[in-house]
């Protein structure tokens, strides 16, 4: 098995097994339906990251976080309606173009999520706290998967 398939190979056990703790770990709050889809697919994005983007704690973390924040204000704010749909969609957007992360979409998934849900995260301060552990948990499983000794060689997606 070459390098490049073995990294590949982690992704496709470490994926799976972030998501399935992570489920666990939400097993007993409301959160958990409104925070996997989510981080579930910035999860993906980050191991397996076929953008080949930076991978940075600006991306994984920072990102997320300032979204969740936003979309948490929202939907204690404004509920759910057109208005608080148009709010956080733009403050996404102008969050991850600040921020330089546009590659990174998940977030407004959970943006969109949470106003949705707005009834499971009203007065859940709480609920941004999860956002910025999962992530900062995960920008650090991250940095761990990068010193393994596999091959650091471009994926190519052709075959």
């Amino acid at each position: 098995m070459t390098g490049l398939n073995l990294r590949r190979a982690t992704a496709l056990v470490l994926v799976p097994m972030i998501l399935v703790i992570a489920d666990v770990a939400a097993n007993r709050t409301a959160l958990k339906f409104l925070l996997l889809p989510p981080l579930g697919a910035l999860t993906y994005l980050v191991f397996v990251n076929p953008a080949r983007v930076d991978m940075n704690l600006r991306r994984i973390v920072v990102a997320p976080t300032a979204t969740a924040a936003l979309a948490w204000l929202a939907a204690n704010w404004l509920g759910y309606n057109a208005v608080s749909v148009a709010t956080v969609t733009v403050g996404t957007m102008l969050i991850l173009w600040i921020l330089r992360s546009a590659t990174i979409v998940p977030p407004l998934a959970l943006a969109l999520l949470t106003v949705l849900l707005y009834t499971d995260v009203r007065g859940q301060v709480d609920y941004i706290l999860s956002v910025f552990i999962f992530t900062a948990a995960l920008y650090l499983l991250y940095r761990l998967w990068l010193r393994l000794p596999l091959d650091r060689g471009e994926i190519d997606d052709s075959s």
